[in-house]
């Protein structure tokens, strides 16, 4: 990907989207090296509010292009640092309530978004729910403000994948989601789908469709709203093809089939794998105009991983092997690249797991226990002061289970 400069580091603040960035690491070198200038300036001027409001803007940057590289503890770790930076000069340099709020709001939303990317789901809704408060707090809600509430209820109404299977087995009713829900939709309405904010509007409209879409009981209504949001995101690329947001959005409704629940028939698995597909296309869209992406990655991954299931269920073994062995080789440019991230080392040896399986099935016994040992060696390499997360825990029960007598 080519080297950004500084000209290309946008700090406007009404540039929301996520994906709007060429998420390139010289980028966020650039940015990283501009944080310690914005200090000692906020410093040596402490009556100077734009100096501290562009360096939580350009610390909301950097937070974005970090997760974007998965490089999430990083970009907590900014987040929390822009935090605590508006909350020591931001009133001592005299910045404005409405603009000190309205940052506390972008914040604490972005800090929700990567906590839940981290699964740590208490502290995701904590700082969806900061947000909510610090938009009490504002004297004058204008369509910035209001984008951003909408945003925070959004984002608790529709919680990642991990924590609705753990509601679900908890036998929670999503009676306070939908009550999120039916609010931002109330806020989104009163939105236009114009100017930089567009993007974004449009990919929280669709999101609350999906989320509705997942809490209906009744087949038809399910499929209704599915394919309002779905809708939604045709018509925003008709006009923007280029929005990333909404093709990124596009990519992730089509490819979030729970394999598990909604898939019991022959047809049914027909139609999942051509979503699946229809999926991976619109990913190669936008892996050719990003091909180094890592969030790109992870999706393609996720999908090859549920059609080689599809796969294996109508006993397609080599089908599902080829999936596997083109989702491993990606999953292995993400580990190499950070060696760090236990998501990116949990999810390997996840599919490495799968893999076993598959050959095993084939009547490949050397293949199989090599697959075994190889998501062990991945479980084993995950440093001690990690080994607590949640996601490792679960992954090694997984793995153990596989590879115990």
């Amino acid at each position: 990907m080519p080297a950004s400069s500084i000209s290309d580091v946008s700090l406007d603040e009404s540039a929301a989207s996520t994906y709007s960035l060429n998420p390139s690491p010289h980028t966020a070198q650039v940015l990283q090296s501009i944080q310690p200038l914005y200090e000692r300036l906020s410093q040596q001027s402490p009556t100077r509010p734009d100096i501290v409001a562009q360096m939580i803007r350009a610390t909301i940057r950097l937070a974005l292009i970090q997760r974007q590289l998965g490089q999430t503890s990083d970009a907590i770790e900014s987040l929390e640092h822009g935090i605590d930076v508006l909350r020591r000069r931001g009133e001592t340099a005299g910045l404005a309530n409405d603009e000190s709020q309205l940052l506390m709001m972008r914040l604490q939303n972005e800090l929700g978004d990567v906590y839940a990317v981290e699964l740590r789901f208490d502290e995701s809704e904590q700082a969806f729910e900061t947000a909510l408060s610090a938009a009490s707090d504002l004297g004058v809600t204008d369509s910035e403000a209001v984008l951003q509430l909408a945003r925070a209820h959004v984002g608790l109404g529709d919680p990642p994948p991990q924590r609705r299977r753990i509601e679900s087995q908890e036998n929670k009713l999503p009676r306070e989601r939908r009550l999120h829900l039916r609010t931002a939709v109330e806020l989104l309405d009163t939105l236009h789908e114009t100017g930089n904010s567009a993007s974004l509007v449009t990919t929280l409209r669709a999101r609350v469709r999906l989320a509705q879409s997942r809490i209906e009981k009744r087949p038809a209504a399910k499929r209704a709203r599915f394919n309002d949001a779905i809708e939604i995101l045709r018509q925003r690329l008709d006009v923007a093809p280029s929005d990333i947001a909404a093709r990124y959005t596009l990519v992730e409704a089509l490819a979030a089939v729970n394999l598990r629940r909604e898939v019991q028939t022959k047809l049914q698995r027909s139609e999942a794998a051509a979503r699946l597909r229809e999926a991976l296309a619109e990913l190669q869209t936008l892996k050719q105009q990003f091909p180094d992406t890592p969030i790109f990655g992870v999706s393609e991954v996720h999908i090859r991983h549920k059609l080689s299931n599809l796969a294996k269920t109508e006993q397609e073994y080599d089908e599902a092997n080829q999936q596997l062995q083109k989702a491993i080789a990606i999953q292995s440019t993400l580990v190499n690249a950070t060696p760090e991230n236990i998501s990116h080392r949990c999810w390997r040896a996840l599919l490495y797991r799968s893999l076993a399986e598959v050959c095993d099935l084939q009547g490949n016994q050397d293949a199989a226990d090599e697959a075994v040992a190889n998501a062990v060696a991945d479980i084993e390499t995950i440093a001690p002061a990690d080994s607590d997360h949640p996601f490792v825990v679960q992954t090694r029960q997984i793995i153990e289970a596989l590879s115990s007598p």
